[in-house]
Formats: C-alpha cells, sequence, structure tokens
C-alpha cells in the first residue's frame, strides 16, 4: 500500500491531529494578535514551539492508547486460541500490532505539526494585520476541510459538516477575545 493511502487509512488519527493544530492556531493566532505582537517571525516562533508540544502529546497520547490496545488484541487473541496470556509476546502478530499503533501515533503527531506550520504561513509573506486574517482563514478552512473529509467518509451532508466544525473554530476565537477583557 503506498504512504498517501495509508495515512489516509488513518483518518481518525489525521483528523484529531488536524483538527488539534487548527484549534491550537487559532488560539495562537487570537492570542498574539490581541496582545498586539506585530513581528511575524514571533508568532512563528510561537506558533511552532506550541506545534512542537502538541505534537509531542499527539505522539505520546495516541502511541499510549494505542500501545493498550495492542496489548488487548494480543490477549484476546491469546485467549481465542487458548494460550496463556504473554504467549504471543515477541510474535509477527505483536510486531505489526505495534507498528500499526507507531503508525497512527506518527500520523497524529506530523497532521498537528503540519497543520500549525500551514496555519502560520502567511506571517512568512504578509505583514501585520493581513497575516492574521490570512491565518485566522486558513485554520478555519482546514477544519471546514476536515468536516467535508469526515462527511464523505460516512456519506453525510458535507455543507452540514463543514458548519458544524465552523462553528467550533469560531467558538474558541470568541473565548480567547472574551480571555482577553478579563
Amino acid at each position: 500500500m503506498n504512504p498517501l493511502k495509508k495515512v489516509l487509512t488513518y483518518s481518525r488519527y489525521l483528523t484529531l491531529g488536524m483538527m488539534d493544530a487548527s484549534l491550537t492556531s487559532l488560539s495562537v493566532i487570537s492570542a498574539t494578535y490581541l496582545a498586539g505582537i506585530t513581528s511575524g517571525i514571533e508568532v512563528i516562533r510561537l506558533a511552532l514551539s506550541v506545534g512542537v508540544g502538541i505534537s509531542a502529546s499527539n505522539f505520546s497520547g495516541a502511541y499510549l492508547a494505542e500501545e493498550t490496545e495492542t496489548i488487548k488484541e494480543r490477549i484476546k487473541f491469546e485467549r481465542a486460541m487458548g494460550l496463556k496470556q504473554g504467549q504471543l509476546r515477541h510474535t509477527l502478530m505483536e510486531h505489526k500490532l505495534k507498528r500499526r499503533a507507531r503508525e497512527r501515533a506518527l500520523v497524529n503527531s506530523v497532521s498537528a505539526f503540519l497543520g500549525i506550520t500551514v496555519a502560520t504561513l502567511p506571517f512568512w509573506f504578509f505583514p501585520a494585520p493581513y497575516s492574521y486574517y490570512y491565518a485566522g482563514l486558513i485554520a478555519i478552512s482546514i477544519m471546514a476541510l476536515l468536516g467535508v473529509y469526515l462527511a464523505k467518509i460516512v456519506n453525510r451532508n458535507v455543507i452540514k459538516s463543514a458548519v458544524k466544525v465552523v462553528v467550533i473554530a469560531l467558538i474558541v476565537v470568541v473565548l480567547n477575545f472574551a480571555l482577553s477583557n478579563i
């Protein structure tokens, strides 16, 4: 299976990572805007630093959860085969399950970092305040595309799904603006 098709089979992790990235990007973008930061490079540094943290969190969280599921799955197979617990350790089956866990965690992590990186692109090319608007638009567009993608997977209304995730994005922006007035 080619690598892109494999990534798309992990749609849950791709979606989670990109959703985390988009919402986090919106928070960083709105917070730096409200703080009056006009230096694009400062926004980029902050966003990428946050991106490293969220990527590490996504990788470790997804890997630990998947590793637990791998162990549960191995134990289930052992029981079904009438084996003692642990007898299928270090087998090809367990190796494949662990590889799948690493791949899912990697998709979750990379998609989060990629989403934050893409959202910060306007800060490389445009001055404030335009870069803020474009970056926010990119983050919200990513969310809308995720809504469309998820709707397509399960044959649902793409517009309704896109609107649903965009509303979530707008709530994050409104909350950030509200927090700046505390």
